[in-house]
């Protein structure tokens, strides 16, 4: 079952074929986003 959520996470970059641009808030964006994910798939175990 999926969760609806109407947070979307904005990053200074079009695309993510790379990192090296990102800056270092973007990439802490990109790993808490990561860790609410890891959060809903271990709670559904």
């Amino acid at each position: 079952m999926a969760i609806k959520t109407d947070k979307a996470i904005k990053i200074s970059q079009k695309h993510l074929l790379g990192i090296q641009d990102l800056s270092i808030n973007d990439v802490n964006l990109i790993l808490d986003e990561a860790l609410e994910f890891i959060k809903i798939n271990q709670s559904k175990k």
